[in-house]
C-alpha cells in the first residue's frame, strides 16, 4: 500500500536516485582540510547554460605538489588562480590537475573559473531544467557523483566544508513574467535585485557540509516559514512550493512536529538548529536530503520522515564510502518505521514492518554492503540498501533489546569523532559491542556482508504438555552457511482460538527446542510480529505412533492428536468407571485433530477408547 500514511520510501527515494549518471571520481589528493567554499554562478531555468566559480581555502596538512579537483569535461575551466603560484593546470578526463612548482603546505586559497553548457545526462541527472506548470525551473542533484557535473567540486565521500557560501545569480523573472526566487542550503544572507534584470542570491551555511548535499533550485517559488519547536528552542523551518500545488503548501507541517519529537527524543537534538530546517518542491520522484533544505515531490508521512532521519544520519554523520551508504539510507529507511510505530497510533507499524520484510527475503543473493560502487543502481539498491539495511537494524534492536540498542544509536551519532564528518560500519559495531557487552562483528558478517536469508523447516511432535519442535535452517546463497539469530513462533491449537508464543535461538542447522503448551497444537507461525529476516518453507506435524490426548486431568474438554492408520473413519467412545459408555463420537481419517467435550459430565475418572479397524488403543482420563 501506498496512501497517505504508507509507502515506500525506499521505492520512491531509489527510484529518484538510481537514474543518476555514473561518473566516478578518481581523486588522487593527499590530506587537507576543506575550510571554506564559496560557489558562484549564474543560472537560467531556461538554459543549460552556466558561467561560474568557486574559491576553496584549503589546509594542506602535509607537502603536497598536485592537486585534483572535479568538474565534468563538457564545462570548461577558464582558468586557476592560487596564493602560491601555481605552475599549471590541466583538464582531462573530469578532472583538473593543478601543479605547483615545488610542493607546499598550510592555508592555501585556490580560485577556479569555469563555464559551459552542462550536458544532459541519462534519466532525470544531477542538473535539471523543466517544466512545471508551463513555468521553467532548474534544480539539482548530486548524490553519488554528480556535484562535478555542474561546478568544480572535491566529490570524493571525505572532505566536508566547514563553512560554504552559495552565491546565485539568475533572472528576477522568467520569460512568462514571473518572479524567480533561487534556494540552496543554509541561511539566505542576501538578496539583490540589480537594474540588469538579474537578481542575486547569497546563501551560506555555517556547518561542515559534504559536497555532494549542495544543492540549488530556480522558479517562481512561493515561501512558508514556520516555527517548529525542539529541544533547543523554536527553530525556523522553510517551505518552497509551487505557486498552483496548495496541497503542498497546506501538508507542509503535517507531521513533520512529531518526526521531530521522535528524532530528538532517540538520538539528540537537530543537529543545524542554528540555521535552519527546510524543503524545496521539485518535478523528481522522491527526495533529496539536501543539507537543512530537503528537496521533496510531496509531503507524504514516509517520504518527509525520511529526508529528516537523514539530518542525523547522512548529513550529520556521512558514510565514508559508498559501500556504506546502508549507513546513510538504511537508516533513514529505518527512522521511517520508528515513525510509525510511535505515531498514528502504531496503526502503520506492522504493516511497514510486513512489507520491508516482504521485499528482504523476495530474492535469493544480494549483500547490504556494496562491493561494486561504480554501479549506481546497485548503490542505491532498493532492496538490499534500504529495506535489508533498515531490517538488519530492526532484527538487531530485538535481538539486543531496546535498551542497547538506542544507546548505542545515541553514542554513535553524537561521536564527537563523527559528528560533521564521516563514518563506517566498524564505527557504528564497536557501539552495538559496548552498548551491549556482546561481540556483534559475526552477526554483521553474515547479514551486511553475507547474501541471501534463512529458510526454515520445521517439524513438532507433542506429548502431553511438552510439544518438541525441529528447526532445520538451510540459506538461499553459499556465502553464508547459517544464520545465527533470535526467532519467535506462535504456536496455535486448530481452531487458532488460543496461542503460545515460543523464542529460539538458532545456533545451529538442525537444532530442536521443547516447550509447554496448554492445548494439542495443531500450526504454527514463525515471526508472528515481524521481527526477524527469513522465510518460511513449512511447519508441520510429526505425529506419534499412538494417540496423545491432553490436557489430561481435563476441565471441560479435551483434544487427541494422531496420524490415523487407516482411511476409514474410527470411534471415539469414553466409559465411566461401571463401563457403561456415556460418549461416542466418529473421527473422520482425515483429520489429525479431534476434540470431545465433556462440559456437562461429572467430575471423576471415565476411560477412553479409540478404535480405528483393527487398531484399539485406551487411556484413563480424569475430569475435575
Amino acid at each position: 500500500m501506498r496512501g497517505q500514511h504508507y509507502d515506500y520510501i525506499s521505492k520512491k527515494e531509489y527510484d529518484c536516485k538510481k537514474s543518476e549518471q555514473f561518473s566516478i571520481s578518481s581523486s588522487q589528493n593527499n590530506s587537507f582540510q576543506l575550510k571554506h567554499t564559496h560557489l558562484s554562478i549564474r543560472v537560467n531555468p531556461e538554459s543549460r547554460n552556466i558561467t561560474g566559480s568557486v574559491v576553496y581555502r584549503l589546509n594542506l596538512l602535509v607537502p603536497t605538489s598536485k592537486i585534483w579537483v572535479d568538474l565534468n569535461d563538457t564545462l570548461t575551466c577558464d582558468g586557476v588562480i592560487s596564493s602560491v603560484p601555481i605552475r599549471a593546470y590541466r583538464a582531462s578526463q573530469h578532472q583538473i590537475e593543478i601543479e605547483w612548482p615545488a610542493p607546499v603546505q598550510g592555508n592555501i586559497q585556490l580560485q577556479i573559473d569555469y563555464h559551459g553548457t552542462v550536458v544532459n545526462t541519462p534519466g532525470f541527472g544531477s542538473y535539471v531544467t523543466a517544466f512545471h506548470d508551463s513555468v521553467p525551473i532548474l534544480w539539482t542533484l548530486s548524490q553519488p557523483y554528480g556535484a562535478r557535473d555542474w561546478w568544480p567540486s572535491f566529490q570524493t565521500l571525505g572532505y566536508k566544508s566547514d563553512t560554504t557560501v552559495i552565491d546565485i545569480t539568475c533572472p528576477t523573472m522568467n520569460s512568462r513574467g514571473d518572479s524567480q526566487t533561487a534556494v540552496s542550503n543554509g541561511l539566505l544572507v542576501s538578496k539583490v535585485h540589480r537594474p540588469d534584470t538579474t537578481s542575486r542570491f547569497i546563501y551560506q551555511t555555517n556547518f561542515k557540509t559534504a559536497p555532494y548535499l549542495i544543492a540549488i533550485a530556480v522558479t517562481n517559488f512561493k515561501q512558508a516559514n514556520d516555527t517548529l519547536r525542539t529541544t533547543q528552542g523554536p527553530l525556523l523551518n522553510e517551505t518552497f512550493y509551487y505557486p498552483e500545488d496548495t496541497l503542498f503548501y497546506q501538508r507542509r507541517l503535517e507531521n513533520l512536529q512529531g518526526f521531530f519529537d521522535v528524532f530528538e527524543n532517540l538520538f539528540g537534538p537537530y543537529p543545524f538548529h542554528a540555521e535552519k530546517h527546510g524543503h524545496t518542491q521539485w518535478g523528481r520522484g522522491g527526495g533529496m536530503e539536501h543539507q537543512t533544505n530537503s528537496f521533496v515531490v510531496d509531503m507524504g508521512f514516509g517520504l518527509i520522515s525520511h529526508e529528516l532521519a537523514h539530518q542525523w544520519f547522512g548529513d550529520l554523520v556521512t558514510c565514508a564510502s559508498w559501500s556504506d551508504i546502508w549507513l546513510n539510507e538504511g537508516f533513514a529507511s529505518y527512522l521511517t518505521g520508528l515513525c510509525y510505530e510511535r505515531l498514528l497510533n502504531g496503526y502503520w507499524y506492522p504493516i511497514w514492518k510486513k512489507g520491508e520484510l516482504a521485499r528482504v527475503s523476495a530474492l535469493d543473493s544480494g549483500s547490504v554492503f556494496v562491493p561494486d560502487t561504480s554501479s549506481v543502481s546497485r548503490i542505491f539498491s532498493s532492496r538490499l540498501t534500504y529495506s535489508k539495511g533498515a531490517m538488519i537494524l530492526h532484527q538487531l534492536r530485538w535481538e539486543m533489546g531496546d535498551t542497547a540498542f538506542f544507546l548505542a544509536l545515541k553514542n554513535y551519532i553524537n561521536d564527537p569523532q563523527l559528528r560533521f564528518s564521516f563514518s563506517k560500519t566498524d564505527d557504528l559495531i564497536g557501539y552495538f559491542n559496548r552498548a551491549s557487552g556482546k561481540n556483534w562483528d559475526g552477526y554483521f558478517d553474515d547479514w551486511l556482508y553475507g547474501q541471501g536469508v534463512p529458510l526454515y523447516s520445521v517439524q513438532f511432535q507433542q506429548r502431553g504438555s511438552k510439544v518438541i519442535s525441529r528447526f532445520v535452517q538451510s540459506t538461499t546463497h553459499s556465502s553464508v552457511s547459517l544464520f545465527e539469530q533470535k526467532l519467535k513462533i506462535r504456536w496455535y491449537n486448530e481452531s487458532k482460538t488460543d496461542s503460545v508464543d515460543q523464542v529460539v535461538e538458532i545456533r545451529q542447522n538442525d537444532q530442536s527446542f521443547e516447550f509447554m503448551a496448554p492445548f494439542v497444537v495443531a500450526s504454527a507461525v514463525i515471526d508472528p510480529d515481524f521481527l526477524s529476516i527469513q522465510r518460511t518453507l513449512k511447519v508441520e506435524p510429526v505425529y506419534s505412533d499412538v494417540p496423545v490426548v491432553y490436557p489430561n486431568p481435563m476441565r471441560d474438554q479435551f483434544e487427541i492428536a494422531w496420524a490415523p492408520p487407516t482411511a476409514t473413519e474410527g470411534q471415539v467412545r469414553v466409559y465411566n468407571a461401571l463401563g457403561q459408555v456415556v460418549l461416542q463420537q466418529t473421527w473422520p481419517s482425515a483429520k489429525a485433530i479431534h476434540e470431545v467435550n465433556m462440559r456437562t459430565f461429572e467430575s471423576g475418572n471415565y476411560f477412553l477408547e479409540v478404535v480405528f479397524g483393527n487398531f484399539r488403543w485406551t487411556r484413563t482420563l480424569v475430569k475435575y
